[in-house]
């Protein structure tokens, strides 16, 4: 199991939640090195909005007419 990390405050510099987080996130890798960590900030890299249609349309699709964007 690898844990993954959601930061979605827009304040980066200063948030205690951050700060809060990347104290556990450190725990954690000084107990696990060489563990991945997902790692996603929703509002400072934001998931572009034809990345949803396409998820949607994925599961939809068959699979022999599956790209690789839908995979």
């Amino acid at each position: 199991m690898s844990p993954f990390r959601l930061d979605d405050g827009m304040r980066v510099d200063g948030s205690h939640s951050r700060a809060i987080a990347g104290i556990v996130e450190q725990e954690w890798r000084d107990a696990h090195p060489g563990d991945l960590i997902g790692l996603r900030h929703v509002r400072v890299e934001p998931t572009p909005a034809a990345t949803w249609a396409t998820a949607m349309g994925a599961g939809r699709t068959p699979a022999l007419e599956s790209t690789e964007e839908l995979r």
